[in-house]
C-alpha cells in the first residue's frame, strides 16, 4: 500500500504507525473519520500534497509529516488535541496554517523550519507554544493569537521570523522565553499584553525594526539582553511600579532611545543596560536604586541629565565613561564607593554637585583612574565649599 502514489485508509483503522508511509511515492492520501492517531514518522520525507486530518484525529505524533516539502495544504478538523516534536518541520510548501479551537498543545519544533510559511492563526486554547514550534520560518509574516489560555511562548520559538511584521501578543500570556523573537529583523509593531510578567533572555535581540515599547502596569521582570540591538527604538513606557529588575544589556545598542524614566519600584539593574545608546539624551532614575552596574550608559554620547537616586551608594567601573555631552552631575549624600573608571573620558564634565561637605567626600572611596581623562579644572561642589579635581586614591 505505502508504494502507491495515492493511498486510502480502511476505515476501522485507529493508527497510522511509526514511518508506515515513510520515504514512499505517497502524494495523495484519504484518511478515515474514526482515525485516532498518526505516529512517529509516518509520513516522513513523502511528496505529500495535501492532507485532510479527520475530526476523531486526537494527536500528530513527532515527524509524523517531517520534510514533506511538497505539502501545500493541512486541512485542520476541530478534534486535534495535541501536535507533537516537529511533526511538520521543513514543510516548505505549506504558506497558511489555521490551527484549531481544539488544540492545546504545539509541540518542539512543530513547525521548524518551514520556509514557505506566512500566516498562522493560533486558537484559544493554546496553553504553551514549544521551542523552536516556528522557528526558521523565514518566510512568516503574520501570526494571529486569539485570546485565551496561552500562558508560555518558550525559548526561540519564532526565533529569526526575519519576515514577521507585527505582534499582537495575546491577553492571558505571563513569559515570553528566552530568544523567542530573536533576530526578527522586520518586526515593527509589538504589542504586550495586560497580563505579562516577565520576558527572558535576549528574547527581541536584534529586531532592528522595533520602534516602540509598552510594559503593562503588572510586569515584573526583564532579563539579560531582552531589547538589546533594537537600533530602532525610540520609546520605552513603564505604565506601572512593579519592574523590580532589569537585567544586563537590556537596551543595549538601543542607538535611537532618546529618553527614559524608569518606574520606582526598580531595585536592581545589571550591568551594560543603556550601553552605547547614542541618542539617550535624559534619563530618570528610580529612587531606591543602591549600586549603579558596570557600563550602565557607557558610549551614551549624547547623555545630558541624569537624575541619580537618592540613596546610591555606588558607581561601578566604566559607568559612565565616554558620556561626552554629560556636563554636570549631581551625586547624593549616600554615595560610598566611585570604582575605576567610573567617569572616564567624559571630557566635559565641568562639575560635580555633591550633597555632602567636602569632609564627606574626602571620605568616599575612589579607586584608581576613576576620573581619568576628566578635565584638570574639574570642580566638585559641596555643602561647605568647593573642590578642585581632588581625587585621592582608595
Amino acid at each position: 500500500m505505502g508504494r502507491d502514489e495515492y493511498v486510502e485508509v480502511p476505515q476501522g483503522v485507529r493508527a497510522i504507525g511509526p514511518y508506515a508511509f515513510y520515504k514512499t511515492a505517497v502524494r495523495n492520501v484519504v484518511l478515515p473519520e474514526g482515525l485516532q492517531t498518526i505516529s512517529e514518522g509516518a509520513f516522513r520525507g513523502t511528496p505529500l500534497e495535501s492532507i485532510r486530518l479527520p475530526a476523531s484525529l486526537s494527536v500528530v505524533h513527532r515527524m509524523a509529516f517531517d520534510g514533506c516539502a511538497k505539502l501545500s495544504h493541512v486541512y485542520f478538523a476541530e478534534g486535534l488535541r495535541r501536535i507533537g516534536k516537529y511533526a511538520f518541520s521543513r514543510c516548505d510548501s505549506l504558506t497558511d496554517l489555521v490551527l484549531p479551537r481544539s488544540l492545546v498543545s504545539i509541540g518542539k519544533g512543530a513547525f521548524y523550519r518551514c520556509e514557505g510559511l506566512q500566516r498562522v492563526q493560533i486558537a484559544g486554547n493554546v496553553r504553551k507554544i514549544d521551542r523552536a514550534a516556528f522557528a526558521l520560518c523565514y518566510t512568516l509574516r503574520e501570526v494571529y493569537f486569539i485570546d485565551g489560555a496561552l500562558d508560555m511562548i518558550e525559548e526561540r520559538a519564532f526565533y529569526a521570523c526575519a519576515d514577521l511584521l507585527s505582534l499582537h501578543l495575546p491577553n492571558g500570556l505571563r513569559r515570553i522565553g528566552a530568544y523567542a523573537f530573536d533576530g526578527c529583523h522586520s518586526l515593527a509593531k509589538l504589542v504586550l499584553p495586560d497580563s505579562l510578567e516577565s520576558i527572558d533572555k535576549y528574547a527581541f535581540d536584534g529586531c532592528t525594526s522595533i520602534e516602540r515599547v509598552v510594559f503593562p502596569s503588572g510586569f515584573g521582570r526583564l532579563s539579560l539582553g531582552a531589547f538589546d540591538g533594537c537600533n530602532s527604538l525610540i520609546e520605552v513606557v513603564f505604565e506601572g511600579n512593579s519592574v523590580q529588575r532589569i537585567g544586563p544589556n537590556s537596551f543595549c545598542d538601543c542607538m535611537r532611545l532618546r529618553r527614559i524614566r524608569l518606574p520606582r519600584s526598580v531595585g536592581h539593574f545589571g550591568s551594560a543596560v543603556f550601553y552605547r545608546c547614542g541618542t539617550l539624551g535624559e534619563v530618570v532614575m528610580p529612587e531606591n536604586v543602591v549600586n549603579l552596574g558596570p557600563n550602565m550608559f557607557k558610549g551614551c554620547t549624547c547623555l545630558k541629565e541624569v537624575e541619580l537616586p537618592k540613596k546610591l551608594e555606588y558607581i561601578a567601573y566604566d559607568c559612565f565613561s565616554f558620556c561626552v555631552a554629560l556636563h554636570t552631575l549631581h551625586l547624593p549624600r549616600t554615595l560610598r564607593k566611585l570604582h575605576a573608571y567610573s567617569f572616564a573620558n567624559t571630557k566635559f564634565l565641568k562639575e560635580i554637585i555633591y550633597d555632602g561637605t567636602m569632609q564627606e567626600w574626602r571620605r568616599i572611596g575612589k579607586y584608581d583612574g576613576w576620573d581619568k581623562d576628566l578635565p584638570a579644572d574639574l570642580r566638585i561642589q559641596c555643602l561647605d565649599g568647593t573642590i578642585v579635581r581632588d581625587c585621592p586614591p582608595l
